[in-house]
């Protein structure tokens, strides 16, 4: 059964590093994020000794925002009856685990620094579960690689996206996601790391990059954006993620369906622009109808059109008809 391929469009409220280190924060977004309508809301697990060199210069802002293990587990089983929607991002080996121990989640999400742990990669085989694959930074070859790898057992989406805090309109290049989608014969995701303070493009670019075929549409959630706090800068607040996944779930009535036929709207407006036929002059009743006793003008209600004149040449008239 596919997770992913449900649907016209996918949207994941992605909390990342927004709770600060707290559970109270994280429930409290997670309620949030649930509530805007999001397909799935996606949570990212670490260990910082795991992650990161002590030397990095990140190391301590990322220990502060750690969250321990029994922690996640408590928390995770308090919203277990959300297993549908919930996608967890594992970063090193140590979290995939304590993930597969769990086993309440509907997917999980690779990311970058994990495609080349071989460990990683066959315990997530293993698991069998569909996969969002983050491919950004990341040279053709080691995707082909990788989408071998995976492709025979499980769902598996390409997740294309960059953040550079935020990412440059520029830096966007989002025919790479045409590109994949000729590509590979698999989903294609987008994750946005567009400026949110930039109130147009970060809501309208990923519609265009669901046009380009992105499936699967990722973006950031955070309590308040206008505290600058972790992970702001590509993120929306609640409300304006709820009006995110509106637009989606519009665009799809604005988008309609791959065929060509005429709904009530089309044939209002063939009433008021198209031209059809009239009495050119008065026609008596019992005449015989020719060619130029018509005349064709907009009447506002769908008559008779030029290429269906031959239904009415020669035939008897059952009434006097006015001109026009």
């Amino acid at each position: 059964m596919k997770y992913f391929g449900q649907k016209d469009h996918f949207i994941i409220a992605e909390i990342a590093s927004s709770h600060d280190g707290k559970i109270s924060k994280l429930k409290k977004l997670t309620n949030f994020s649930i509530n805007t309508g999001a397909d799935a809301v996606k949570f990212q697990i670490f260990k910082a000794n795991k992650l990161l060199s002590t030397s990095n210069p990140l190391y301590n802002e990322f220990k502060k925002i750690e969250i321990n293990y029994a922690e996640w587990k408590k928390f995770f089983l308090s919203y277990k009856k959300y297993k549908k929607k919930i996608i967890v991002e594992p970063f090193d080996f140590d979290s995939l685990e304590l993930c597969n121990s769990l086993n309440i989640f509907s997917a999980i999400k690779v990311p970058v620094s994990c495609l080349d742990d071989k460990n990683y990669l066959f315990l997530l085989k293993k698991m069998n579960k569909p996969i969002i694959i983050s491919i950004a930074a990341t040279e053709i070859k080691e995707i082909q690689n990788i989408y071998k790898f995976f492709n025979k057992k499980n769902e598996i989406v390409l997740m294309y996206g960059i953040q550079n805090f935020p990412t440059k309109l520029s830096d966007l290049n989002l025919n790479k996601i045409s590109f994949l989608k000729e590509k590979f014969k698999c989903l294609i995701g987008y994750a946005d790391h567009t400026d949110s303070d930039d109130t147009f493009y970060s809501k309208y670019i990923p519609l265009l990059a669901h046009s380009l075929g992105a499936n699967i549409i990722e973006k950031h959630i955070t309590i308040n954006r206008h505290l600058k706090g972790r992970d702001y800068y590509s993120a929306f607040n609640p409300d304006e993620f709820r009006d995110f996944v509106n637009i989606f779930n519009y665009k799809k009535k604005i988008f309609g369906k791959k065929i060509w036929t005429l709904n009530k709207a089309d044939k209002k407006y063939a009433a008021f622009t198209k031209k059809y036929a009239v009495a050119k002059k008065s026609i008596k009743k019992d005449k015989k109808i020719k060619r130029s006793d018509i005349d064709f003008k907009r009447t506002n209600i769908i008559g008779i059109e030029n290429k269906k004149i031959n239904l009415i040449l020669n035939k008897k008239t059952k009434k006097n008809f006015k001109t026009d």
